[in-house]
């Protein structure tokens, strides 16, 4: 065979004679690994022909564990049951740190549910969780309130408030699934009879405090009386009165911390400055800038206000009058600020309310005020006139008739005017209509002429 006729190119591979591309070696043996590769992925030999494929062993698989899940009927709230003491004393710690409740509120409101705590112990014999919080067992309990315990249906609510807020609480921590308390009713709140203190019942006290055996003790007393009387505080806000939220130069008390944590200045009357002032004469040095210091430790407590008053009162001869509470205080002094002609509003900031409509309820009539509706509703008596004749001599009156009225525009005078049907002929038409003032008592108002 003769050997391949060739030539070469410029700056290229060879090209033979028969067209093929004669490359160098190294490009030949990469272009060999490449041909070999591809027979391999196609699943062939190097010479071309197919090779045997070895079988895949199905690898053996482990079945699912399964997860036990709670049915469908059955909350979530249920499958884990929180014990109802714990509950509580999160919720506690809830109202303290996160809500910001005053210390009264939550002492109340972890009272009241602690006392749901024990029934449900002995309800349930065993240890009560959130579950057992279902509107029949509430129910229950609202009974045991007023038949067993003697409640009243101010108590009631007040248990009911805490136990609304503590099953909100549970809501939005999803332990329960719905609102126990959503179709309860609540027992109807009788409208308590509250009477204020009066300005005589007042200077009484005042003046009862000088006769107290223990000199620091009167000035206490007394100065603690003038407050209530004069600044209207609540008992609470009075506690923890500082000796620098009483300030002489403008007449005024501040109260830092009321009800809600508002804050507001008060103005007080300069008797009650002059009671005060005489009690910081002997209350001394101490290790507290409480205003109401009871020893050098300590300021007075809570009762020991209500205290204090009933001394008061039993020093006056005024034990019966068991009205007269430090709370009391606050009615008359609201009332005092009405009768004096205080707008209402002012008087709503007085107290610090929210709302004017629980100012209302602090609003009392007295005695005095009592006494003249009377006179309001005595009979009055007036002579019958003649009839076809204008009493008094001729002059013009109201008079009271009864007949078919019938009310219509005068023409051209844009004013609304009363005609009685004159079909009687007891009144004939004259010139020179007379307008006279309407009573109030005239059920029937027509319009009279005089007379010539």
């Amino acid at each position: 065979m003769a050997p391949p006729v060739w030539r070469r190119t410029s700056g290229g591979p060879v090209v033979l004679a028969d067209r093929r591309v004669w490359c160098s070696p190294t490009r030949a043996l990469f272009e060999h690994m490449a041909q070999q590769e591809s027979l391999l992925r196609r699943g062939r030999d190097p010479l071309g022909q197919e090779r045997p494929r070895p079988q895949r062993q199905p690898v053996p698989i482990a079945p699912p564990i399964e997860q036990p899940e709670p049915p469908a009927s059955i909350p979530r709230a249920q499958a884990v049951p929180v014990p109802l003491l714990a509950a509580v004393d999160e919720y506690v710690r809830h109202i303290r740190v996160e809500r910001g409740f005053s210390e009264r509120t939550r002492l109340t409101y972890q009272a009241w549910l602690r006392h749901l705590a024990r029934w449900f112990r002995g309800a349930e014999a065993g240890e009560p969780d959130v579950s057992h919080l279902t509107t029949k067992r509430l129910r229950e309990f609202a009974a045991y309130l007023v038949e067993k315990r003697g409640h009243q249906a101010k108590s009631v609510h007040s248990a009911f408030n805490a136990i609304r807020s503590f099953t909100a609480y549970l809501r939005g921590r999803e332990l329960i699934h719905h609102d126990p308390c959503a179709a309860l009713q609540m027992p109807k709140r009788r409208s308590p009879q509250r009477a204020a203190v009066s300005d005589a019942e007042v200077c009484r006290l005042l003046a009862a405090c000088e006769e107290l055996p223990d000199r620091r003790s009167a000035l206490l007393t007394r100065a603690i009386i003038a407050v209530l009387a004069f600044a209207g505080l609540r008992r609470q806000e009075l506690r923890t009165l500082k000796v620098a939220d009483v300030s002489f130069e403008s007449g005024s008390i501040t109260v830092r911390v009321g009800k809600g944590g508002k804050a507001r200045k008060v103005y007080v009357h300069q008797d009650c400055l002059a009671a005060v002032r005489a009690w910081l004469d002997v209350r001394g040095d101490c290790d507290h800038d409480w205003l109401w210091a009871h020893n050098r430790r300590w300021g007075i407590g809570y009762d020991r206000i209500g205290k204090l008053v009933d001394e008061a009162r039993a020093q006056a001869g005024l034990s019966g009058a068991k009205h007269i509470t430090p709370h009391a205080f606050r009615h008359g002094w609201a009332t005092r600020l009405m009768l004096g002609g205080a707008p209402l509003l002012a008087i709503k900031d007085a107290l610090g309310h929210a709302s004017i409509q629980t100012t209302q309820a602090y609003l009392h009539s007295d005695e005095k005020s009592q006494r003249e509706l009377a006179r309001y509703g005595e009979l009055r008596e007036e002579p019958a006139a003649e009839e076809g004749r204008c009493p008094r001599g001729g002059q013009s009156r109201t008079v009271c008739r009864s007949g078919p009225v019938r009310q219509r525009r005068g023409r051209g005078t844009g004013r609304r005017r009363s005609e009685r049907d004159r079909g009687d002929g007891a009144w004939p038409r004259r010139s020179g209509p007379h307008r006279v003032s309407l009573a109030p008592e005239d059920s029937v108002r027509t319009s009279v002429r005089q007379r010539p």
